[in-house]
């Protein structure tokens, strides 16, 4: 039961992030895909939250750190070859990016 459970999450979360990303597509400037990156996931609020975090613990430059925190999230998911999202206790989620090691 769990395990149909975790995959019917699993399966809502990329078919939003799918809807989401082909709305991107269609968007014309920088500026217009940077205020539009943040729904792929979360909430705009959310995102700029996340982004300050990132900025105090020193991840990311203050300067333009929304875009910087953008490239490196699409960085992560270009250079790996799968990605697991697990749910855990209190509603909140696990993300693991795994790469394949060279032959």
């Amino acid at each position: 039961m769990k395990h149909k459970r975790f995959e019917r999450i699993q399966k809502s979360i990329e078919d939003k992030f799918v809807k989401n990303l082909g709305k991107l597509e269609k968007l014309k400037t920088k500026e217009d895909f940077g205020k539009k990156f943040p729904n792929l996931w979360k909430k705009k609020k959310k995102f700029d939250e996340h982004v300050n975090k990132r900025v105090a613990k020193g991840h990311i430059p203050k300067e333009n750190a929304d875009i910087q925190y953008i490239k490196s999230i699409i960085e992560t998911l270009s250079n790996h070859d799968k990605i697991l999202i697990e749910k855990v206790e209190n509603h909140r989620l696990s993300i693991y990016f795994l790469k394949r090691i060279g032959l």
